[in-house]
């Protein structure tokens, strides 16, 4: 009896102290209710999670922020902002992220967002993404850019494109501007308009067809071979 007596005592105490540091972390005045943590928040539900406020929603930890459940909901009227050293976002379903004016998540450490399926970001006017260091997208399958007018693409330094296959396709005119350029293949390069082509193999070995050819140059020509040269026609005129 006395050991099932010092057991509920101590558990009393417990709830006790859990029941102070959740009056503690509370505050309720007429301004709204404010929750402060000093170590980890989770909010869990098995089912469907609404977080809803007309005015400013504010959401601060010191170490960890959790937001977890099969359906995760946030909207704000006003200004949304998450400010916390490591916030993790977990959607095993639907994430909704909404806010009727602006919406900040400033993290000062990890930032991880994940979704069992899909995950979309959309902005009806523009959206900025600005990262102090690296940016890296890893996509298991197709990564597809579209834009309705302009694409641009701009590297201050060096930009490196690697891939099995590379094909260019515009329907307007193509420009390439640069002090240098250099195409190098490992087995050959084919320049290809209609029926006028240049090609280059890997042996040494260029072959020039079209209907009519022409060379032309403001200074000298000097044609310099090893072996023979061999120039056939049906008439060949020289002046």
């Amino acid at each position: 009896m006395a050991e099932d007596v010092a057991a509920l005592t101590r558990r009393v105490a417990a709830l006790e102290a859990s029941l102070k540091a959740l009056v503690d972390a509370i505050t309720i005045n007429a301004g709204g209710i404010t929750i402060n943590t000093p170590g980890s928040l989770v909010l869990a539900a098995q089912g469907q999670m609404t977080v809803a406020s007309r005015g400013s929603l504010t959401v601060t930890a010191d170490g960890n922020l959790l937001v977890s459940g099969n359906r995760a909901e946030i909207r704000s009227g006003g200004a949304l902002a998450i400010n916390s050293s490591q916030t993790t976002i977990t959607a095993s379903g639907q994430l909704n992220l909404v806010a009727g004016a602006t919406a900040d998540i400033t993290v000062g450490g990890v930032l991880s967002i994940l979704s069992g399926a899909n995950l979309a970001v959309s902005a009806g006017s523009a959206m900025a993404v600005n990262v102090g260091n690296r940016l890296a997208l890893n996509v298991g399958i197709d990564v597809s850019l579209r834009a309705g007018r302009n694409l641009n693409v701009i590297a201050a330094q060096d930009m490196s494109i690697e891939a099995r296959g590379l094909k260019l396709k515009t329907t307007a005119a193509a420009e390439v501007a640069s002090r240098s350029i250099t195409l190098a293949a490992t087995d050959s390069v084919t320049i290809q308009s209609g029926s006028g082509s240049l090609a280059m193999k890997k042996d040494g070995t260029i072959a020039i067809k079209g209907k009519d050819v022409s060379i032309t140059a403001s200074g000298v020509i000097n044609a310099k071979a090893s072996g023979n040269v061999t120039i056939k026609g049906s008439k060949v005129a020289q002046n």
